[in-house]
């Protein structure tokens, strides 16, 4: 068993925690409270006299060698040792077996006390003194202070010294008014420090250790930057969860309605994490986060992280649970003195001022749309545009987002908003859009814009740091360069309706300069992007943003990933201006981002509708002939061969043939399987059921489509009310049938019940026809078309879930999302809720409309991740060996930081089954604690070498799984085991022999050789090949290959962080046999999303590149977790092309959304063209068919003409570029005489 902690450490502080130690003594104290060491520091000095003592933080004891080596040295004499632990036995868990381990080796007491006032069972347990003792001297620190600590001391010296008992624990109020230079105040003595003239209160909540060790300064600091337009109510308390301690603070709260609170406390104050509401947002004020670092300003000024593990889980990743605003670090941890007494280094918080001065910026201006009438409230909307051409405006995914304006719109009429000749309708509002500036470098104005005089902008271009403005003008030179200044003004893709203005959001840059910059992760953005922002701020004032739908490109700009600073362009450029955010409720990753990086609030809207793709066209010809051939086969062989001839001959005229993965070696039954198999998962296939519209809850079809999709799928615990409605009905009429795990294709071979064959006259001749009526029974059921027999119980259960639940949460949800940012633009409190995908089973993501979170990342992965990565990984190596026939050896894996916060880590799971290594929980908490190599007798198989390229939030979110593969790595790496069973020990030992010359030391040749985990540069984000892809600037796959490893060969691990080293990554990626993609639901697909191929088709070029062979591409489908698929990116591919892209279904959906519905039909066609780019497994029949589709169709063609004029001119453009590069060979001969382009 290996056990790792929970904590990551850059290289140096790797260093210090393995070489912490301090000369022997008496008695060990050890804590992770800085303020409970200095308090018994200071208290320590004022006896006279007392036994040797060590006080020390648990921080320096973080990693195994450090603990051993503190263990065997420091604790070699001592008597008694009190270590206090924040979070229970997981949070050090290795040091507390360690601990038992010495006390029954050297008979010394050790005392386990929980880091709150929370009793622990487990550690009392543990503990080697127990009862009235154990009690006694844990009150002293529970209830703290300076009389307290001193007695604590005695109390010590009393048990092991026999000296004598002092008196009891003093009661210290738990919770109290603070004001400066007073300490604790009473209410009357408050308000005579209050400003009279000021309007409203601001609240602030603090641990009462802070004023017990004396540590103020950052409070009085606070105060005193918020007193210049507020009067401040300061509560401080040992525990705020504390029920007594909550009912004080409650009324104080109540006496002083205090508009918005800044808690600077650790942690979520949830008991349960399904919990609206927390006492600090009771009277829907907000709550803001102030963050006290555990670091140094100096590590701080030099982190790309900016906050350490601990921090993020106690500072922001559990807050968020509660829906405070993620804000700054207002105060770091600053070396006071050492003191020679205890051998421990004294720190304190030390306030940062930038810090202080954006909090308080922050709360003013949520504070100003208060005091404002709606009126008189000024609101920006900005749109994304990526690619940035103007058929591309407006990106949401699954958003119609101009008619989401159009409707936000409306209701801001509705609530007294000054809005003046707003267009009356989506299609208006586009054209006059992009009748105005855009993105487009080369457009012709034809209407009266917005603009930034030169003067203005370098007024404003002042404010920014020395550092921002030297390296934006080393990128862009001066503003008088940049290609949207004209006549001395800079030309802004901006509209005035009113007090509302709408902003399509500037590009980064790429656009600007596509071959000097397409290489440059950290690109900073040009004086046209601080322009807009400008504008915005200083021009039109606007009193909040509303960046409409996911997701914008701010939060994705350089700089540290959390806590930034001025030289941080997100900060730099949006300062303390209020950010509201519609976002995807099954995104929680990016919209994350926003909320850390630029203190977004998010108000999270539906998913589109989902629905089954069903057949169309040739399919059904197809699907009619092989029920006509399997029914004749019985009866009539002569007519059965013509069928079946029929059947090969049309597929592989319309290239279904070679969609099947039809092998030559296959006889006929099985070529005519194949395909009946495929078209079985074409009709299942989820699709989207057109577009969510912000504010409207789906209806009719679309909710019943919706509904049928969540139904179908289990729930929860699966069980009961909760289990897939199709197989509640086959228990219910006793079908004896798996709905779930069957074999789609196989034959049917159960009872026909007559309430299934009644409802289709197509052959009942599958399973997949079984399942087929079971779920057009269960359509009729939900559309009440059905009567349920009173006997089937399960079935009711399901419906009653499913109507007096599910269906009202969804018609909920409309409102709720309109509401919300409403409310938010009154500054009210939103409730925070879960994320997720519903349509996979998270159905507590409903209502939307709320400000949703993500996950506690000490419990990732979960149990139920490892089940299904463990049964991935399982399969997959079962499936390359059916191919191969042999094992593998080395598999690539993209693994992002949305999905693992989906899943509950799917990916990470799957990586360390394929390595042969198993996440370690700890039984009371279920936090992750550790980690256990399998033994390979027991694995059954070789292990997997596994490179991971992960996504730069899952680098910025998730340290503790980089570590947690990283250090199971280090430990296979030491096995012996041959190189058959091991190739990740044969891989490192290869790697070693070629650094050996290369001028390294054994230590860092070791560590070279040992990383697997790579991403982006540190602050920088995505995978390079879009800017390559959209501008057209690439020549052949090689030069996507370059890109993808230039921005992704930066390593990541426990004692490092984003060291760049290509050859390295080039290693790794040149022994890859296959390269891995999971897709966790069906919400969104392929081809809807450019990050697939980046990332999967950019890791294939990589390897194709390096190593000369095309890897197998893995597409996983791990939609349904109890029927997990092992695809291939091609099986994929084809799926998507004829399941949705070319589905009259979807396409008919999609038009109903004007604007937007031309965007996703252009959108699919880009990213089919950019795989054929990366990967070429896009057949010449794909591209066929969309152009069959979108500019054949004479209906369609017209529609996007009609709608989105540029979405057809960019279609034409991309399809002769398919066929000018040869990624596509047209079928038809006048194929080029529908591409000419009217001007």
């Amino acid at each position: 068993m290996h056990i790792v902690t929970s904590h990551q450490h850059d290289s140096k502080n790797h260093e210090k925690s393995e070489y912490f130690v301090q000369e022997t003594a008496d008695i060990i104290f050890l804590s992770s409270a800085d303020t409970e060491i200095s308090l018994l520091s200071k208290s320590i000095n004022e006896l006279d006299t007392y036994p040797s003592i060590r006080l020390a933080n648990l921080l320096n004891l973080s990693e195994t060698k450090s603990i051993d080596n503190y263990i065997n040295k420091t604790l070699s004499k001592a008597k008694i040792v009190i270590v206090r632990i924040l979070g229970g036995k997981s949070y050090w868990n290795y040091g507390i077996e360690k601990l038992i381990e010495h006390q029954m080796t050297k008979k010394c007491d050790v005392i386990f006390f929980p880091g709150d006032d929370k009793f622990d069972e487990q550690l009392y347990a543990l503990s080697s003194i127990k009862g009235m003792k154990y009690k006694e001297l844990w009150s002293y620190f529970i209830e703290g202070g300076a009389e307290n600590a001193s007695n604590l001391l005695k109390y010590i010296s009393y048990l092991q010294f026999n000296s004598p008992k002092p008196a009891s624990s003093k009661k210290i109020s738990p919770v109290g008014i603070y004001w400066p230079k007073k300490n604790e105040i009473s209410s009357v003595e408050l308000e005579k420090n209050w400003n009279k003239s000021r309007k409203h209160v601001i609240a602030i909540t603090f641990y009462s250790a802070l004023l017990q060790s004396g540590q103020t300064e950052v409070i009085d600091s606070l105060i005193f930057e918020l007193q210049k337009n507020y009067n401040c109510l300061p509560i401080y308390a040992k525990s705020f969860k504390d029920k007594k301690n909550a009912e004080l603070t409650t009324y104080l709260l109540q006496e002083y309605s205090p508009i918005s609170l800044i808690n600077l406390t650790g942690f979520s104050l949830k008991e349960e994490r399904l919990s609206n509401t927390t006492i600090f947002d009771s009277g829907e004020r907000l709550v803001f986060q102030g963050v006290l670092s555990s670091m140094s300003e100096h590590e701080w000024s030099h982190s790309s992280k900016g906050m350490n593990d601990r921090d993020i889980i106690m500072a922001i990743s559990l807050p968020e649970i509660d829906g405070r605003i993620i804000t700054k670090t207002i105060a770091f941890k600053e070396k006071i003195k050492f003191d020679s007494i205890t051998q421990t280094d004294l720190v304190e918080y030390h306030p940062n001022i930038f810090g202080i001065k954006y909090l308080c910026n922050l709360v003013k201006k949520w504070g100003d749309l208060i005091n404002l009438s709606n009126n008189q409230k000024k609101i920006f909307i900005s749109l994304a545009n990526y690619p940035n051409k103007d058929s591309r405006i407006a990106n949401g995914v699954g958003l119609d987002t101009p008619n989401s304006i159009i409707n936000f719109v409306n209701r801001l009429k509705k609530e007294d908003y000054q809005i003046e000749e707003f267009p009356n309708n989506a299609d208006k509002l586009m054209k006059q859009l992009i009748a105005g500036q855009t993105n487009n470098l080369n457009k012709n104005v034809t209407i009266d814009i917005q603009s930034l005089s030169l003067k203005d902008y370098k007024k404003f271009y002042k404010k920014l740091s020395k550092k921002v403005r030297n390296e934006v003008e080393a990128r862009w030179g001066r503003i008088e360069d940049d290609p949207f200044v004209e006549h001395d003004i800079l030309k802004l893709p901006i509209q005035i309706f009113g007090n509302i203005a709408i902003g399509i959001q500037p590009a980064r840059g790429y656009n600007i300069d596509p071959k000097n910059t397409y290489h440059s992760p950290d690109l900073v953005p040009p004086h046209f992007y601080f322009g807009y922002y400008f504008w915005l701020k200083y021009i039109f004032r606007t009193n909040a943003i509303i960046q409409f739908g996911k997701h914008g490109n701010l939060e994705w700009l350089p700089g540290k990933s959390l806590s930034l600073s001025e030289n941080c362009y997100p900060e730099a450029i949006l300062q303390s201006t209020p950010l509201i955010y519609p976002f995807i409720v099954n995104d929680p990753g990016e919209g994350t981002q926003a909320k850390r990086r630029n203190a977004a609030l998010i108000v999270d809207h539906l998913t589109p509708s989902l629905t089954n793709a069903d057949t169309y066209g040739e399919l059904i010809e197809i699907e009619i002939l092989l029920d006509e051939y399997y029914e004749a086969y019985q009866t009539d062989q002569n007519r059965a061969k013509n069928i079946r001839d029929q059947i090969i001959e049309l597929t592989q005229s319309n290239g279904l043939y070679a969609d099947t993965m039809i092998e030559i070696e296959d006889d006929t039954e099985t070529k005519l399987n194949k395909i009946d198999t495929y078209l079985c998962e074409i009709k299942e296939l989820q699709i989207r059921d057109g577009l969510h519209i912000f504010g409207k809850s789906p209806k009719g079809n679309e909710l019943n489509n919706l509904l049928l999709s969540i139904a179908k799928i289990s729930r929860n615990n699966g069980l009961s009310e909760n289990q897939p409605i199709t197989q509640a009905i086959a228990d219910d009429i006793n079908l004896n049938f798996n709905s779930i795990n069957c074999i789609k294709s196989a034959p049917y071979s159960g009872s026909k019940k007559n309430c299934l064959a009644q409802l289709s006259k197509s052959m009942w001749r599958t399973n997949s026809d079984t399942i087929e009526r079971l779920e057009l029974l269960s359509e009729k059921i939900l559309k009440n078309d059905y009567e349920i027999p009173s006997n089937w119980k399960n079935t009711i259960s399901v419906i009653n879930s499913m109507n007096m639940d599910i269906k009202i949460r969804i018609k909920e949800s409309g409102k709720n999302e309109l509401n919300n940012i409403l409310n938010l633009l009154e500054s009210k409190f939103i409730k925070p809720g879960p994320s997720g995908a519903p349509t996979r089973g998270k159905v507590e993501v409903l209502p939307t409309g709320k400000n949703f979170y993500s996950i506690d990342m000490r419990a990732l992965p979960t149990r139920t991740a490892w089940s299904i990565g463990a049964l991935s990984a399982d399969l997959l190596i079962k499936d390359f060996y059916k191919r191969k026939g042999y094992f593998p050896t080395h598999f690539g894996l993209s693994a992002w930081g949305t999905s693992n916060m989906r899943t509950g880590g799917d990916d990470i799971s799957q990586a360390l089954a394929l390595i042969g290594a198993k996440p370690k929980w700890d039984n009371v908490s279920g936090r992750v604690n550790g980690f256990e190599i399998i033994p390979i007798g027991k694995l059954s198989r070789p292990r997997v070498d596994v490179t991971l390229r992960i996504s730069g939030f899952f680098r910025d979110a998730f340290p503790n799984l980089i570590n947690l593969f990283d250090q199971a790595v280090q430990e296979i790496i030491k096995l012996d085991e041959s190189a058959n069973d091991n190739p990740i020990r044969a891989a490192h030992r290869k790697d070693i022999e070629y650094f050996k010359d290369k001028k390294f030391s054994d230590t860092e040749v070791h560590r070279l050789a040992s990383y697997r985990v790579f991403s982006s540069m540190p602050g920088s984000y995505g995978a390079g090949l879009q800017s390559l892809i959209d501008e057209g600037i690439w020549k052949t796959s090689d030069d996507l290959a370059d890109n993808y490893i230039n921005w992704g060969s930066y390593a990541y691990g426990i004692d490092n962080y984003g060291d760049q080293n290509k050859k390295i990554f080039t290693m790794k990626l040149e022994r890859l046999e296959a390269v891995i993609q999971n897709q966790d639901n069906r919400e969104h697909d392929i081809l809807d999303s450019d990050d697939y191929y980046q990332f999967h088709g950019g890791m294939g070029s990589a390897v194709k590149k390096l190593s000369g062979r095309k890897p197998i591409y893995y597409h996983n489908d791990h939609s349904k977790p109890q029927d997990i698929k092992i695809r291939t990116l091609d099986e994929e591919l084809s799926k998507i092309v004829r399941g949705r892209a070319v589905n009259p279904k979807w396409i008919n959906s999609i038009m109903k959304h004007g604007y937007k519905g031309a965007f996703e039909l252009l959108a699919t066609l880009d990213y089919l063209y950019a795989y054929q780019a990366t990967t070429g497994l896009v057949k010449d029949h794909h591209f066929d068919l969309l152009f069959e589709s979108y500019i054949i169709d004479e209906r369609v063609n017209n529609f996007i003409q009609k709608y989105n004029p540029d979405a057809l001119s960019d279609m034409k453009k991309r399809f002769l570029d398919a066929i000018e590069r040869k990624l596509w060979h047209p079928k038809r001969n006048d194929t080029l005489n529908f591409l000419k382009i009217e001007k």
